[in-house]
């Protein structure tokens, strides 16, 4: 970027230099901004995925639950039969 600002803009060949080192720049840019944004991606995803596996966790208690109710209401029947 240096270049950029020191390069002079008389001459053709100053000119395509500075298009040369502004082009490598937004390369370099995107090169950055590509991780980053996956990066954002991710962690997006992981906290979907923690926040499913805390609703599954708490679906999981209330079958346990349920179960243990049913388990208990079926010895009662079977005991009043």
């Amino acid at each position: 970027m240096q270049v950029a600002l020191r390069t002079s803009l008389w001459s053709q060949k100053h000119i395509d230099r500075l298009t040369t080192s502004l082009d490598e720049a937004a390369a370099q840019t995107r090169v950055v901004e590509k991780p980053q944004a996956l990066m954002v991606q991710f962690n997006g995803a992981r906290g979907r995925h923690g926040a499913t596996a805390e609703a599954l966790d708490r679906r999981g208690d209330e079958v346990e639950a349920r179960a243990k109710e049913t388990s208990i209401l079926v010895e009662r029947m079977c005991l009043v039969v």
